[in-house]
């Protein structure tokens, strides 16, 4: 990196990190840039040795094929399978030095926000989706895919947050095809401990009155009660459920429904899925995105975007704060829950 960057403390969480940027991630960053070069080089002599591969297969089907059809159809394959493969081999390079990225700067951002701890590869024993499944936040799906977990305390509360992909094989036997996976989820999972105990609570995408009642009866609603929100934006927004209308008015205040909206607008743009439930002793946020967790895109030399994938970063992993200090009333929080 030529010109290293300088990162400008904005936020409140980001107070103190321009010392750690400069004396701890750019040197990482620098040694990644050099891993990246080696990675890029490999992966243009492997694409190259692809792409010769592939020229030969077409000169062979040339060859041999007859003209018409049957030619242009074998080598519109080859081609094919030539671009698929290069754009493969150079996305597994880049990919690779990604990994190597958050394996080494994330454990120094999540020290840096007081988490306790980071995990690369984890389990349904860390944050288990069928929970969310259950209280009607993701759709129901067979396959799930975790990575990038964090788990701390803030402020003497609990939470644990991860990156999934949940799928399900969609069934084409009439067809004569094999089942398909179909991606029902991507984004993340997160589970934070409640003051106390809650009734059900659910905040789910608003629908339309036909709608609605279809989704009640097909995902057994129908014994909980419609509760409308006191915000007019959030009522807009979700339709909210819950086993218990008094306790759930009395246990959550209109803080958390515009946490739900500030979480949606950061992290989504105002578009894609946020859901969040409570029950027991917990609250389950299921957002819906396609941003990787922690956007640490060390495959990208440009030094100019390392500070703002920082920024990013580090604004990914303040979320649980911000919902604790909603929850607690902390921090200038009006107490969300409990």
């Amino acid at each position: 990196m030529a010109t290293p960057p300088v990162f400008e403390e904005q936020a409140p969480h980001e107070q103190g990190f321009a010392e750690v940027f400069e004396t701890r991630i750019l040197p990482v960053m620098q040694n990644l840039q050099v891993e990246r070069c080696r990675a890029s080089g490999k992966g243009r002599r492997a694409a190259a040795l692809v792409a010769g591969l592939g020229a030969a297969a077409a000169a062979v089907v040339a060859v041999l094929a007859p003209p018409g059809p049957a030619l242009a159809m074998g080598l519109g394959v080859v081609a094919v399978v030539t671009v698929g493969g290069t754009v493969g081999l150079l996305k597994t390079m880049r990919n690779r030095v990604n990994r190597r990225a958050a394996r080494r700067i994330a454990p120094i951002l999540c020290e840096f926000m007081a988490i306790d701890r980071f995990r690369q590869e984890i389990g349904v024993d860390f944050i288990d989706p069928a929970c969310f499944q259950d209280l009607r936040l993701v759709e129901a799906f067979d396959t799930a895919a975790l990575e990038d977990g964090i788990e701390g305390v803030w402020r003497g509360v609990r939470y644990r947050l991860a990156e999934a992909r949940l799928s399900r094989r969609q069934d084409h036997h009439d067809s004569g095809r094999p089942q398909q996976p179909v991606e029902v989820f991507r984004g993340l999972l997160m589970w934070v401990e409640t003051p106390s105990e809650m009734p059900t609570i659910l905040f789910l995408r608003k629908r339309g009155k036909v709608l609605g009642w279809v989704r009640e009866q097909l995902a057994g609603l129908e014994d909980m009660e419609r509760l409308p929100f006191p915000d007019a934006e959030v009522e807009d927004q979700y339709d909210v459920y819950t086993s218990d209308a008094a306790a759930a008015r009395a246990a959550v205040s209109p803080a958390f429904g515009r946490t739900l909206l500030t979480l949606r607008a950061d992290h989504q743009g105002n578009e894609g899925h946020l859901a969040a439930a409570f029950q027991g002793r917990g609250l389950y946020l299921a957002i819906a995105r396609t941003d990787p967790f922690l956007r640490l895109d060390a495959a990208d030399g440009e030094p100019i975007r390392l500070a703002r994938r920082m920024r990013a970063a580090l604004a990914d992993l303040a979320m649980p704060r911000q919902v604790v200090d909603t929850l607690t009333g902390a921090g200038g929080g009006e107490g969300g829950a409990g």
